[in-house]
């Protein structure tokens, strides 16, 4: 009985390296190249196909390094609109501080003059 399953492993082994045989020895007649051109073949796409990776590279580095400056451009804008924008709101701030100080020194005066009154009565 284990000889029997011995015969078969083997049985199928050949079988399966007679079908790789032969399934080649069709792809060898139906091949639409012979192996030299094949490999020219596949050497030329080759080529072609790492030129492109190149073209599309250099494209997305230089569409990179446009989109970069852009932002830089853009940046250097903004934070020099938000100094001017700083400076504006600190001078609004300063006169703003500078108006409430006089409205407050006039309050004291006229808070100073009621109670000068008040006491001279």
């Amino acid at each position: 009985m284990l000889e029997e399953r011995d015969e078969q492993g083997t049985s199928k082994v050949f079988l399966l390296l007679a079908g790789g045989l032969v399934g080649a020895g069709i792809a060898l007649l139906y091949a639409p190249l012979s192996g030299d051109e094949t490999r020219r073949y596949l050497k030329m796409q080759t080529e072609r196909a790492t030129r492109k990776a190149r073209l599309v590279s250099d494209n997305l580095k230089e569409n990179v390094n446009e989109i970069a400056e852009a932002v830089k451009v853009n940046i250097d804008k903004l934070v020099e609109e938000g100094v001017k924008l700083t400076k504006e709101k600190k001078a609004e701030l300063i006169a703003a501080v500078e108006a409430g100080r006089k409205a407050m020194d006039a309050e004291r005066k006229r808070l100073d003059s009621l109670l000068t009154e008040d006491g001279n009565e």
